[in-house]
């Protein structure tokens, strides 16, 4: 009986080792890679994980990245990185089957051909041209199936009795279910995007960056307009790209007044229309920074801005070579004819806002009286309302707080544009909303 035992425990033992030994024999491994075919690079430091499982991993400097211990099944793998957010895409995605050791997994970004004949199909794929796609959806998320998205930058063009001439470029695409795209976009400047629904809705409409890839996502929210339509409110915070609060950053949404940060970099700005909306940052020394936000009825949307410092341009000496430069080009801009220009001679004393008022076409309104003077806003007129003035100071685009700091008898040449699709060359912001004030100063041109 006690052999029958020992004989008995023994076969137990043997079984369980051969169980975890075939177990053991039956684990498979991936080795794959995580690939980037619009830079023609592979992905490092890209977050793959195993849906289903707690599995995940980072790729290295060569994009590649390993599993271990698996058991054999089909597995989905996603990858995650910046290059992907960039692309338009949140990540990517791929089912493999994992069956042995050393299972090969490829996830690919694909190319911007590729992607060009499956969003473009039937249009001619250009080097100097991209496409822009996204999402429109009402401000429940539910998805619009009808709507119309206006698409629009600025041409240059050069004509040898006018020069150069720019001219405003509109393009309309239908959205539907699936979303909306329009091919043939220029990729290197600035783009306008606006979605208007056929049940009623819009969208503000907001600027996109250029993009070298060519490939620019923006998904939109429409929401009810008029005096009558609910209205949202959004507040957040404006910090340096180092963590810092801003204070006395101008937080703008389109044509609402305009909100300033606090010691905390802290701002509200109510009765915002519904859906996606432009905020804009604007500070002395920060390059200005725009980004969509998505309002909601009757609710606070918030949001945190980064505004990284303006680029330091390195000194510059003043020639006489470079004054006459600044003089021929003033002149060329006179005889085109598009603006108001004046010298020192024919500037109203007094103050910049009479200075200003005397310009045609021009409006100037005082925004803060203190003791220590007025803070001017030049403006124009702009289809039933008015828009503020973009102001150059010195050949740099600057915030119209720095009018204040100004007197009539300061200025050399002022330039006045009052019509934003006649704004010379020199002036454009792709993508402007209104026209251009330009101000040189004795000072610069001595």
């Amino acid at each position: 009986m006690a052999i029958s035992r020992r004989i008995l425990t023994a076969c137990a033992a043997l079984v369980t080792l051969l169980t975890a030994s075939a177990g053991a024999q039956a684990r498979a491994s991936v080795n794959g890679i995580v690939y980037d075919s619009l830079a023609a690079a592979p992905l490092s430091g890209a977050l793959i994980a195993i849906v289903g499982t707690s599995r995940s991993t980072i790729s290295d400097d060569k994009g590649r990245f390993r599993f271990d211990s698996l058991a054999p099944n089909t597995y989905t793998f996603t990858a995650q990185h910046d290059a992907i957010d960039s692309a338009g895409f949140s990540g990517l995605s791929v089912k493999a089957n994992v069956a042995g050791p050393n299972s090969p997994v490829s996830i690919t970004l694909p190319s911007f051909s590729t992607l060009w004949k499956t969003v473009c199909a039937g249009h001619m794929e250009s080097r100097d041209s991209g496409f822009v796609f996204g999402s429109i959806s009402d401000a429940k998320g539910t998805v619009v199936t009808s709507a119309y998205v206006d698409i629009s930058w600025v041409d240059l063009t050069v004509d040898k009795a006018k020069g150069v001439k720019q001219r405003r470029t509109h393009a309309e695409t239908k959205a539907d279910a699936r979303g909306y795209g329009l091919c043939g976009v220029p990729r290197d400047i600035d783009i306008a995007v606006k979605a208007t629904a056929d049940v009623g809705g819009t969208s503000g409409e907001i600027t996109l960056p250029p993009r070298a890839i060519g490939i620019r996502r923006l998904d939109l929210v429409v929401g009810a307009q008029g005096a009558n339509a609910p209205r949202g409110v959004v507040t957040g915070r404006v910090l340096t790209t180092t963590g810092a609060p801003l204070r006395a950053a101008r937080v703008v949404i389109d044509t609402l007044p305009e909100a300033r940060t606090d010691t905390s970099g802290r701002f509200t700005i109510r009765d915002v229309p519904v859906g996606s909306q432009q905020l804009s940052v604007l500070a002395i020394g920060m390059a200005p920074t725009s980004q969509a936000v998505q309002v909601h009825p009757n609710d606070t949307t918030y949001v945190e801005v980064k505004a990284s410092a303006a680029v330091r341009l390195a000194p510059v000496t003043i020639s006489a070579e470079r004054q006459a430069r600044l003089s021929r080009e003033i002149a060329e801009r006179q005889k085109l004819g598009f603006g108001t220009i004046r010298d020192s001679s024919q500037i109203i004393p007094g103050t910049i806002a009479a200075t200003f008022r005397a310009f045609p076409s021009t409006q100037v309104i005082s925004t803060n009286r203190s003791s220590a003077g007025a803070n001017y806003q030049i403006r124009f007129r702009d289809g039933a309302g008015t828009c503020p003035a973009i102001i150059w100071l010195n050949g740099v685009k600057v915030i119209d707080d720095m009018l204040n700091s100004l007197q009539p008898e300061d200025i050399a040449v002022a330039e006045v544009y009052p019509n934003k699709e006649l704004v010379p060359n020199e002036f454009a912001s792709v993508g402007h909303q209104c026209g251009v004030v330009a101000i040189w100063t004795k000072n610069h041109l001595r």
